[in-house]
């Protein structure tokens, strides 16, 4: 956390690319839990980008 021109800025500790290549092989086969739910690639895509800005 800082502050910034007066508002208070909350960031996450690491960027979501480095969460994302540090959790890289952590979900299998094996430790899948059996009644999760079957997403496609696009799919999650859009659950973990949907809050980011989209630049319009």
């Amino acid at each position: 956390m800082s502050v910034e021109d007066g508002r208070i800025v909350v960031k996450p500790r690491i960027s979501r690319e480095s969460f994302v290549d540090a959790m890289r092989g952590c979900i299998t086969e094996t430790t899948r839990r059996p009644d999760a739910a079957e997403l496609s690639p696009a799919d999650l895509k859009a659950d973990w980008t949907g809050d980011l800005p989209t630049g319009r």
